[in-house]
């Protein structure tokens, strides 16, 4: 019975310590956003897809309409690069470097420019041998991507929060 009300305080104590310092899951809380309409991108797949997710689990969630909105993000480009990283003797690549590109800005729903298009890039690299694990390495390159697009949306939100906590009047969330 000890043992056990001793691991209770514990927890207690390491659950107060970390919310003390400011902690925070990855992803962060975006559930303080006005209703926001997401303007181009591909909505089945890439940063749309992962925005739209990211505000639907947080509780915030995207509009289908421009009219419903408080805030209008425009995706203006999103590319994926893939170069050649360091080569064999055999010229062979045995590493590339993955580079993903986001750019976007805020507008309001009349079109006045809240933050102008800025550009947010990401890299990785992975090793590759095009002799054996292909598929493995294809699905590695897969999970990448789908990793830098997650964090750029993180990102994008993370920002168009601390928009709206500067600005809050015109931009709070409908009541």
């Amino acid at each position: 019975m000890k043992f056990k009300v001793g691991i209770g305080i514990t927890w207690l104590i390491a659950s107060l310590a970390i919310t003390a310092c400011g902690f925070h899951f990855r992803g962060g809380d975006v559930a303080g956003l006005p209703p926001i309409y997401i303007e181009g991108g591909t909505p089945t797949k890439g940063i749309r897809l992962a925005l739209e997710r990211s505000l639907r689990s947080s509780g915030a969630g995207a509009t289908t309409t421009r009219e419903q909105a408080k805030l209008i993000l425009v995706l203006t480009q999103e590319t994926y690069r893939k170069w050649p990283l360091s080569i064999s003797t055999q010229l062979s690549v045995q590493e590339y470097e993955l580079i993903y590109t986001v750019t976007f800005r805020i507008t309001d729903p009349t079109g006045k420019i809240l933050t102008p298009a800025q550009s947010i890039e990401f890299t990785r690299d992975f090793s590759f041998s095009s002799t054996t694990q292909v598929l493995g390495k294809t699905n590695e390159e897969d999970l990448l991507r789908q990793e830098m697009t997650g964090d750029a949306a993180r990102q994008i939100l993370t920002q168009t929060l601390i928009l709206v906590e500067r600005h809050p009047d015109p931009l709070s969330p409908q009541q």
